[in-house]
């Protein structure tokens, strides 16, 4: 996927970074991502899977696909079980007529993980993805051992939702975008 320089190609970037910081130092030759398939509430859900170890879900944005992980997933994969998934009614999944909702995510996320044996899993969220993570952590935080928002929507949203108070005391180590103004906490 050719990307213009963006949020989202810094958030790459990050999440890059993020693997070398985890270990990453390419002594390890990465592991090809497999394609897989399986049902969740009848409906068929693709993701790429590869690595072994703690593991990661990889959650696109709007519009997006398992595809926008792709340059990430190889250097995760040295250190970390990896997936990358089309949420339902994006790339390869099914797209059923359903009240495409950030909770319906969640619930497709949470059975997901129920059907796949993941106790927990770090969340990596971009985009649309950061929300439905975010959301996770909030509605299953026995489900999300870490949180990686990158380049996410949804904050308002969120304050919205916990309101200002509680979103304050949440441990946010870094309240800037790496293109953008502060969030904004109202």
């Amino acid at each position: 996927m050719n990307f213009a320089p963006s949020c989202r190609t810094a958030g790459l970037a990050f999440a890059i970074s993020l693997s070398a910081m985890c270990g990453g130092s390419g002594a390890t030759a990465a592991p090809m991502p497999a394609e897989r398939q399986t049902t969740v509430f009848g409906q068929h859900i693709y993701y790429v899977e590869a690595g072994t170890g703690p593991t990661l879900i990889l959650i696109h944005g709007l519009a997006g696909s398992s595809q926008h992980w792709q340059s990430v997933i190889a250097p995760l994969a040295r250190r970390h079980h990896v997936i990358a998934l089309d949420q339902i009614g994006f790339g390869h999944s099914d797209k059923p007529l359903i009240d495409y909702r950030a909770e319906t995510f969640v619930d497709f996320l949470d059975e997901f993980m129920r059907v796949q044996h993941l106790a927990k899993a770090t969340m990596v969220g971009n985009s649309l993805g950061g929300w439905v993570a975010a959301l996770m952590a909030i509605e299953h935080p026995e489900r999300v051992d870490r949180l990686v928002l990158v380049d996410s929507a949804g904050m308002a949203g969120l304050t919205d939702y916990l309101g200002p108070k509680l979103m304050m005391a949440l441990p946010i180590h870094a309240r800037r975008r790496t293109c953008a103004q502060p969030f904004a906490v109202r």
